[in-house]
């Protein structure tokens, strides 16, 4: 972030990115190391995937940890990229968590309201700035791109899907593109080794994204994390960026008087919030 490393200068980074978002900027498709190769047989547990099974009683092979899914409102235009977990239920179908509260779920709302299926990428190998906005949860309606832009300091290059309108970064390592169907879905997804370091429960009745194409840099880098108890590099990512939009959303809301906050690695960087007022 090109800041001094304690928490004071990085939560000075992080209001500054708010208040003075840079859009990204959108490069031609062969100015895009995301599409140096392209894979139409798509099969999922064999290269460009070394996906491990995380822990010993995980549902699946977890292809999404630390990464980004896209999804869009295409009336306002707003993108949102969220890391949702996706465990590669077969060769070419992965699952992915739409909670109610959650960003995905408002985009899934207004496909399924259309009766279509909404179209999703998923974004593998990440520029550190946009991993770190892809784990904290940034104020509704405003694109992660662009807050990922202010702690760069300039723009991200995004390039646009082959199968949507979606916009992708431009330089991560792989790209799946697929489609979410809003009138069907899978039986059990899960369980899953989640992040307080206790077994999630198996998801019932649960979105999954069909993937069509696949494009990746030449020889890609697969990148995830393992999640677990607290502390750890999971918890104290997640707990410097939504310490900042947690912050982000007081503020906006209106709220007086508050000094400072911090959303606390030991609750899990989401549980816990101590608040100085």
């Amino acid at each position: 972030l090109d800041v001094q490393p304690n928490t004071t200068s990085i939560a000075a980074k992080w209001e500054e990115a708010y208040r003075n978002p840079i859009p990204p900027k959108v490069v031609p498709r062969e100015q895009a190391p995301c599409k140096e190769v392209e894979l139409t047989d798509i099969d999922l547990y064999a290269e460009p995937f070394p996906v491990p099974l995380w822990h010993h009683e995980d549902g699946g092979p977890e292809l999404g940890t630390f990464h980004g899914v896209i999804t869009m409102d295409p009336e306002s235009g707003w993108i949102n990229m969220g890391i949702y977990r996706n465990e590669i239920l077969t060769k070419d179908i992965i699952g992915c968590i739409v909670c109610p509260n959650r960003d995905n779920a408002m985009h899934f709302n207004w496909w399924r309201d259309q009766g279509k299926p909404m179209p999703v990428c998923v974004a593998l190998g990440l520029d550190p700035y946009l991993s770190l906005v892809s784990a904290t949860a940034v104020p509704r309606g405003v694109n992660e791109y662009d807050i990922a832009g202010a702690l760069k300091g300039a723009p991200i290059d995004v390039v646009k899907a082959d199968l949507s309108d979606l916009l992708v970064p431009a330089r991560a390592e792989i790209i799946l593109e697929g489609e979410m169907p809003t009138d069907d879905f899978w039986p059990t997804e899960g369980p899953f080794g989640e992040f307080p370091g206790y077994m999630g429960v198996s998801a019932k009745d649960c979105q999954y994204v069909k993937i069509k194409k696949v494009t990746h840099r030449r020889n890609p880098i697969f990148q995830g994390t393992y999640e677990g108890r607290p502390p750890n590099e999971s918890t104290t990512m997640r707990s410097l960026g939504r310490s900042s939009a947690l912050l982000e959303h007081l503020r906006r809301a209106g709220i007086p008087g508050i000094k400072d906050l911090c959303v606390t690695p030991a609750g899990c960087a989401g549980f816990h919030v101590v608040v100085s007022i």
